[in-house]
């Protein structure tokens, strides 16, 4: 799913899942996933009696490149770089009217 992406497996955990469709949520628009409700039952239940110590080495090193990878400053500064060789955007800060004095 979209999550794929920013969340590093020492973070998540991963589950099964489906394409959605309307009658799993009539009011989802575009494309979801729908999770295994089993897997999802056996994911929280792993996490609840095996709940794993928050401050070990591989977790402390995952969140650190989350947050120096999606901070505010990253994240602004990712999108300014993709935006800046559009020409639409320079010419978009030229005045479209003038006003006559």
């Amino acid at each position: 799913g979209a999550t794929d992406d920013f969340c590093p497996p020492e973070l998540s955990t991963r589950l099964p899942s489906r394409p959605g469709t309307k009658a799993d949520e009539a009011n989802m628009f575009g494309s979801f996933l729908v999770p295994d409700g089993d897997a999802l039952v056996h994911a929280m239940t792993e996490v609840i009696e095996r709940r794993a110590p928050r401050d070990t080495p591989e977790r402390t090193a995952a969140r650190e490149r989350l947050v120096a990878r999606y901070s505010w400053q990253a994240v602004t500064r990712g999108l300014m770089d993709l935006m800046e060789p559009l020409p639409a955007l320079a010419s978009a800060a030229q005045p479209v009217l003038e006003v006559a004095a």
